[in-house]
């Protein structure tokens, strides 16, 4: 066994271990098992040439190249050239280079065809990963493997240090994008990037397809501005211009939380914030919406969807179809076999809208009201001592009651019911209704 210590400028690491060479042409040829060592990684291959002429500062490294970490981590690839001027090593494979290290108890992998980096050579570094590299470059058909469960494709992958951490930036080629796989679920993105430190998943611009809880075959599409997921745990986020559709509803917001159950891989439960609106497709070919600047939960499970306004005096759930205009502060729709709407109802300071033709519109108060579109059947309720009060545009009709129910365009009081109205309830209506009446 030969040693060689210091003997050639190698800045970065403290010695250089050979067992067989030979000197030809001006070069250093090892024939086996060669190593760089430093206190905190050592480079090896089974071959190594160092051009000893004019001053080189390369030695290529060629059969089952290298790169342990003492800490963790481990690169191998079928050749790499080490500037020891520099300190950058170029690393390239056949096939694919690999990469493996952990971080926050998570199995990492990158694979790609080649990838070149920078080394600190300070002294006060203690541990050598990804952390411990300035530049680190992955190039070409990369794919990140997170656990064997995630994986994101891209051109290149750029390791670079940040204020908050260490971040894996990957980037694909110009007029492609990135591709991110887990489970069966896919997202395509313009940009990603994971911080190290906190396993924070950031993509740009983002389209993609996931699995509900609902049906085996079943899938919402998604697009947004930003997603953004901590840990590959609890909630995926989509903020600013998020758009999800699937075959019953397209909803449009700002603010998206996908939520899935620990042991499942499917989403069951969807969060939306902030100026939110969902339009609802029928069989029937009719449309209904709704809206609001509060939260909107789905719960692709139970087949619901709860509404709840902003706790402010003029915040309101609105909702809309070709029969009624409904607001209320809060709600919930039940849909059937991800088809038609089954039931809404709101409730808390309701106001009801009625056009039951051209000529005959009906305005309404009510504590709640149970809606089912498909029978095209109406309740408003009241509660304690309030009472529904209804009354039509031309004045035709005016009711007070406990309840009113409307189905096909029958209109029926129940319980203490008055065709009048005493002045307090007519200036009510009045009042609220003043811009329609």
């Amino acid at each position: 066994m030969k040693y060689l210590f210091l003997l050639i400028p190698f800045f970065l690491f403290s010695n250089i271990e050979i067992k067989n060479f030979i000197f030809e042409k001006d070069a250093l040829q090892v024939t086996e098992n060669f190593s760089l060592k430093h206190k905190f990684g050592m480079l090896t291959a089974k071959n190594a040439i160092y051009d000893i002429s004019k001053n080189s500062f390369l030695i290529k490294l060629k059969n089952d190249v290298r790169f342990e970490f003492y800490s963790r981590g481990i690169l191998i690839c079928d050749e790499a050239v080490y500037n020891s001027k520099t300190n950058i090593i170029n690393f390239y494979s056949e096939k694919f280079i690999e990469y493996t290290d952990k971080y926050k108890n998570r199995n990492f992998k990158i694979s790609s065809k080649s990838a070149d980096t920078y080394l600190e050579s300070e002294t006060k570094i203690k541990k050598f990963n990804l952390d411990n590299i300035s530049n680190i470059e992955f190039i070409e058909n990369v794919t990140l493997d997170i656990e064997g469960r995630y994986f994101l494709n891209s051109d290149r992958a750029k390791v670079s240090k940040d204020p908050l951490g260490t971040i894996l930036y990957l980037y694909p080629k110009e007029n492609e994008k990135i591709n991110f796989i887990f489970f069966e679920n896919f997202v395509d993105a313009d940009s990603a990037n994971i911080n190290l430190k906190t396993n924070d998943l950031y993509l740009k611009n983002a389209n993609g397809s996931i699995k509900t809880i609902l049906k085996k075959e079943n899938f919402l599409n998604f697009s947004a501005k930003n997603l953004f997921w901590h840990n590959f745990e609890g909630c995926l986020s989509l903020l600013n211009n998020v758009k999800i559709e699937d075959s019953n509803f397209i909803l449009n917001s700002n603010d998206v939380e996908f939520l899935k159950k620990p042991m499942e891989r499917s989403i069951h439960k969807i969060i939306s914030k902030n100026t939110t609106s969902i339009a609802f497709n029928q069989k029937d070919g009719s449309k209904s919406t709704i809206s609001t600047n509060g939260i909107i939960e789905i719960d692709t499970e139970k087949e619901n969807v709860f509404i709840q306004a902003l706790k402010k005096e003029n915040e309101y759930i609105k909702y809309i179809d070709n029969l009624v205009t409904i607001t209320a502060k809060k709600s919930t729709v039940k849909y059937k076999n991800k088809k038609d709407i089954e039931e809404i109802i709101l409730e808390e300071d309701v106001k009801f809208i009625y056009k039951q033709d051209e000529d005959k519109i009906g305005y309404a108060v009510a504590d709640k009201v149970i809606y089912h579109p498909l029978k095209t059947k109406i309740e408003l309720l009241s509660f304690g001592k309030n009472k529904v009060l209804f009354s039509q545009n031309n004045g035709s009709l005016k009711l007070s009651s406990d309840e009113i129910h409307i189905e096909k365009n029958l209109i029926k009081g129940v319980g203490d019911v008055r065709f009048t109205f005493n002045m307090e309830e007519e200036n009510l209506l009045q009042q609220i209704f003043l811009n329609y009446m």
